[in-house]
């Protein structure tokens, strides 16, 4: 499997569940050695993973949006309130909304954005 795919995986795994290296690494037939190099791959490109020994692995509460903490809730609901306003907006409203949604996916970690578009596809 594909190091970006084993990303949104664990990344969508994390959004709902508690998890050990151990577990993750027989889920994806990978060795712990490449489940900490993930994990630690993750976190550089800002996800918020946080590790209990003893307990695993889930996804912390806020994901960084270029300098403003926003939880992946936060901004899955984000996203839902676009596409509804978008539905009665006039067309100026239409593109500032537009606007602001780009500068949020952009802004997300590469990772965490395929997991969350993953998820609502």
């Amino acid at each position: 499997m594909e190091q970006r795919t084993r990303f949104t995986r664990i990344i969508r795994i994390l959004q709902t569940e508690e998890i050990t290296a151990e577990a993750l690494a027989e889920r994806f037939d990978v060795s712990m050695r490449t489940v900490y190099r993930d994990i630690a791959a993750l976190r550089r490109q800002g996800v918020p993973v946080v590790g209990e020994p003893g307990v695993g692995y889930h996804l912390g509460e806020g994901a960084l949006v270029d300098g403003l903490q926003l939880s992946s809730t936060e901004v899955k609901v984000l996203l839902a309130a676009t596409r509804k306003a978008l539905a009665f907006a006039d067309p100026h409203t239409a593109r500032t909304l537009c606007d602001i949604q780009r500068k949020v996916d952009d802004a997300m970690p590469a990772a965490l954005r395929e997991a969350m578009l993953a998820e609502a596809g």
